[in-house]
């Protein structure tokens, strides 16, 4: 919470087990493990194998599509388009 007040974005990585209120309250919340329980209904991502390197292969990935999208004229037309 205090990383937060000083306008800092906060990502919490947890297995769920008694750190849901956490995942909920920081800006992106990632489950390890599949999630527990409420854990992986509050994670903006969950991640169904127990290893940290899986969080490194996501954060590619999604720079990679984020490069593409803003590469591609056509999606981000599309994007616009279905927003109107």
């Amino acid at each position: 919470m205090e990383l937060q007040k000083d306008q800092n974005v906060v990502a919490m990585v947890g297995d769920g087990i008694n750190d849901a209120v956490a995942l909920a309250s920081s800006h992106v919340g990632i489950a390890m493990g599949g999630g527990v329980g409420a854990a992986s209904e509050v994670s903006s991502l969950v991640l169904l194998g127990n290893r940290l390197s899986q969080l490194l292969d996501a954060l590619e990935l999604s720079m990679l599509t984020m490069k593409t999208v803003k590469q591609n004229p056509d999606v981000r037309s599309s994007n616009l388009d279905a927003s109107t």
